[in-house]
């Protein structure tokens, strides 16, 4: 069976690549996007992936030169929520 190629974007430490695995989906990660230095290392080590892999900046990304994948997952912009970041919460001055 091939495996299930993968892109992840905004992708954090990798919850969503962790979920295919608890599922038992093979699955083959092309490219991960991850702008925060700290959060791709840890990336990178827990998935066992060269740095490499990480596409960095989304804004700098040009799609047209992708590599081709099955499934793109995405994750939540945390950086409101998170205890490391601006821990503004889910409203904002407009509610």
């Amino acid at each position: 069976m091939n495996k299930l190629k993968v892109l992840s974007l905004f992708s954090g430490i990798g919850a969503f690549e962790e979920a295919l695995k608890k599922l038992n989906i093979h699955n083959e990660l092309v490219n991960y996007c991850e702008f925060d230095p700290i959060a791709a290392k840890a990336y990178s080590l827990i998935h066992n992936v060269p740095e490499e892999m990480n596409l960095g900046d989304i804004t700098q990304v040009d799609e047209t030169v992708l590599n081709d994948f099955d499934l793109m997952t995405y994750g939540f912009p945390c950086q409101d929520i998170s205890a490391l970041g601006d821990m503004k919460g889910l409203t904002d001055d407009e509610g």
